[in-house]
């Protein structure tokens, strides 16, 4: 099965939304240390979401990129 690249960044952009607004939440709502970002637990808890999700969202316009230089 292939992904088209219009879905990988759809599913890129509300990943990382979700993310960006689970940290929010966490760190204004919740007042959870580890939601702080950049300190030590940050790095831990909330980096890897973050790099999957800006994966997912280069790989998704790596594709509309090289169609235009087609």
């Amino acid at each position: 099965m292939r992904i088209s690249s219009s879905s990988m960044r759809n599913m890129a952009l509300i990943g990382f939304s979700i993310v960006v607004s689970l940290n929010i939440y966490g760190h204004f709502i919740l007042r959870q240390p580890a939601a702080a970002p950049f300190s030590n637990q940050w790095w831990f808890t909330w980096a890897p979401s973050y790099t999957v999700w800006f994966i997912f969202l280069a790989i998704g316009y790596q594709g509309i990129l090289r169609r235009r230089h087609r």
